[in-house]
């Protein structure tokens, strides 16, 4: 199974599709970037010329920091708007597409036969998670990494919470005034699991459906009927239920809670692993 892996990896990693989707992401956590920053270059100059003509003036430092202006952690502009609603789309291409042509051309079944069916669907499985999630948060630490270049990178005042948009209710508020650099870490690990397990739901739609255009589709649907049904009952609970939301740090839905997230992360795994190990026992080469 171990080389079987690799391969799959590799060819996940390094497929046009994974870079095509890479690079659409990027580009809105590029406006993102220019957004803010012209934004904050902006209230520096304004400053400036508040202080050169003697006034005394409260810069507020710690209320412009990477941690409330990467794409992630504003909810404000074009970009991150963009990107938010557009990287369920993104992450189900890099494999979604490119497993129909595979199954289509019959280089899967020349691969069973070489190998044993389990290893190879349970390699399939993981290589589709490890590409979805990297796909979005690839273009998510890029943009980290050049806010940084703009921004500083001070710990963030809970006085400044309107700008922040982290509340005392918030999820992780704590852990974000307190080691901002932690809370980001755990909010990119919870995005790269969510991604790699709804990239997963176009790797187990294709046990029914061989369409490439409505298996890349597919987890985007999905997503969206998951928050129109959400959307329902949020009201009354009062905290966040969809993916969509509670993957934006910044969003401004209800709170979210770690009891959903868990419960919902274990629904997706079962709903994606349980149909790779059932085609990994009953797959059929002829």
């Amino acid at each position: 199974m171990k080389n079987i892996l690799k391969l799959e990896l590799k060819k996940a990693l390094t497929n046009k599709f994974f870079i095509l989707s890479a690079i659409i992401l990027f580009l809105p956590t590029m406006m993102s970037l220019m957004y803010n920053v012209e934004i904050n270059m902006i209230a520096v100059n304004e400053t400036k010329e508040l202080t050169d003509a003697g006034y005394v003036y409260d810069t507020m430092p710690d209320a412009a920091t990477i941690f409330n202006n990467w794409v992630g952690g504003e909810a404000y502009s074009l970009g991150s708007t963009i990107f938010f609603y557009i990287f369920p789309l993104m992450l189900a291409i890099p494999y979604g597409w490119s497993y129909c042509s595979e199954l289509k051309s019959g280089y899967i079944k020349n691969m069973v036969i070489r190998t044993k069916r389990m290893p190879y669907f349970l390699s399939k499985y993981i290589a589709v998670f490890v590409a979805s999630g990297l796909v979005v948060i690839i273009p998510m630490i890029l943009n980290i990494m050049l806010t940084a270049c703009y921004l500083p990178a001070m710990t963030p005042s809970s006085q400044w919470a309107i700008y922040t948009g982290v509340f005392s209710q918030s999820f992780m508020s704590q852990l974000y005034y307190t080691v901002p650099f932690l809370y980001l870490f755990i909010y990119l690990l919870i995005d790269f699991i969510f991604c790699g397990l709804i990239g997963c739901l176009s790797f187990a739609v294709t046990h029914l459906i061989k369409n490439r255009v409505v298996v890349v589709i597919f987890p985007f649907a999905v997503l969206l009927l998951w928050q129109y049904l959400a959307n329902n009952i949020e009201h009354s609970l009062e905290i966040s239920l969809a993916p969509t939301e509670f993957m934006h740090p910044a969003t401004a839905g209800y709170v979210a809670v770690w009891s959903v997230i868990i419960i919902e992360g274990i629904i997706l795994f079962a709903a994606t692993f349980l149909p790779t190990i059932i085609k990994g026992r009953k797959y059929e080469i002829y």
